[in-house]
């Protein structure tokens, strides 16, 4: 009995040195665990901390790069708007453009015209001058011719026995003042000035016709050079609607170029071969360009005019005889389609329709 239980005393013994030792373990391995934890949690942590870094760092770049496209489109948009600033000023400067060029066309008219007066003008004043130039002349020889006879009759003593033989018609004229005033020289010089002074009146009235035939030559000149001038203004402005119809027809064909070339490349890329369109007006855009001419109120009365003017004359004689007072507008459409000729015996045709409407 004493045996088993000195063999339970030292079975307990070696079981508590060994509790005791693997206690002294356990610590230790849970450092070792404890340690092992730390260090995989630094390590997941470390690499949760990169991966965000990483994430920030894209974030940071895209951020970047909006600011950079956001920059961009306010550039374009700031762009874009200049452009249109700037198109719109160059209508703008276009429309002036044009306007100018007409305005300077009237002016150089207007100038040509003004200098063809000035040149008139000085031909006729170098005319005048020349005449009043021969006047005088004409004038002084009388005035000599005078003092030359006063000075002869104070000189002479016995005038009855001087002998005078005129060799022109003045001579005859004097000769005979002289046998009027029967040898008194006072009653002559009386008679003799008294005749200078008809003669003066007389050209000083040949000069005032002169000068009022001149008036009346301007006159007639300037309302000749202005009839002119609206006649050059007129054509000026027919052109100008034959050129607004020829571009309306040529928009139209940039129109139908654009749709063939757009055809064409289509017909390209199926391989088909196709004739090329060039920008050539057609006969009907020819003929679309005459209607649009003809339809303008304007050449239809210009056309009325060259083609019944006595008619034309007529209405207009009728129409400053009722409008003497107005000033002078153009007549009517339906006035001068009124006055165009119809046979009674068959009904009433336009004159001339368009699209199917009659313009009468």
């Amino acid at each position: 009995m004493k045996a088993k239980e000195i063999n339970y005393q030292e079975k307990v013994e070696e079981y508590s040195k060994t509790l005791k030792q693997q206690i002294k373990r356990l610590d230790s391995h849970i450092d070792t665990v404890l340690q092992k934890h730390e260090q995989d949690f630094l390590n997941a942590f470390k690499c949760q901390m990169f991966t965000l870094y990483s994430q920030l760092k894209d974030l940071k770049k895209k951020n970047d790069e909006n600011e950079v496209k956001l920059k961009r489109d306010e550039q374009i948009n700031k762009l874009q708007k200049s452009l249109e600033w700037f198109r719109d000023e160059a209508v703008k400067l276009g429309e002036s453009t044009q306007y100018y060029k007409k305005e300077s066309e009237k002016w150089k008219a207007k100038a040509e015209s003004l200098e063809d007066d000035r040149k008139f003008l000085e031909n006729q004043l170098k005319a005048t001058k020349r005449k009043i130039k021969l006047l005088q002349i004409d004038r002084e020889g009388s005035k000599d011719s005078d003092t030359s006879l006063q000075t002869s009759f104070f000189r002479t003593q016995d005038p009855s026995s001087l002998k005078f033989t005129p060799s022109n018609k003045s001579g005859e004229i004097v000769l005979e003042l002289f046998h009027k005033a029967n040898c008194h020289i006072d009653e002559f010089m009386y008679e003799l000035e008294k005749f200078f002074n008809d003669l003066e009146n007389k050209y000083n009235e040949s000069i005032k016709h002169i000068k009022n035939s001149l008036e009346i030559e301007r006159k007639r000149y300037k309302t000749i050079s202005a009839q002119q001038t609206s006649v050059f203004f007129a054509k000026s402005d027919l052109e100008n609607l034959f050129l607004e119809c020829v571009e309306e027809v040529r928009k139209e064909v940039n129109k139908r170029k654009i749709q063939t070339v757009a055809q064409q490349k289509f017909f390209k890329k199926c391989n088909v071969v196709h004739k090329e369109i060039r920008d050539v007006l057609t006969p009907g855009d020819k003929r679309k360009i005459f209607e649009m001419l003809i339809s303008n109120e304007q050449v239809l009365i210009l056309l009325y005019e060259k083609l019944f003017p006595y008619r034309a004359n007529q209405y207009g004689n009728n129409f400053r005889n009722e409008d003497r007072g107005k000033n002078e507008q153009t007549p009517d459409l339906e006035e001068l389609m009124r006055q165009v000729p119809s046979k009674p015996s068959t009904a009433k045709v336009p004159y001339y329709s368009y699209r199917g409407k009659s313009l009468n």
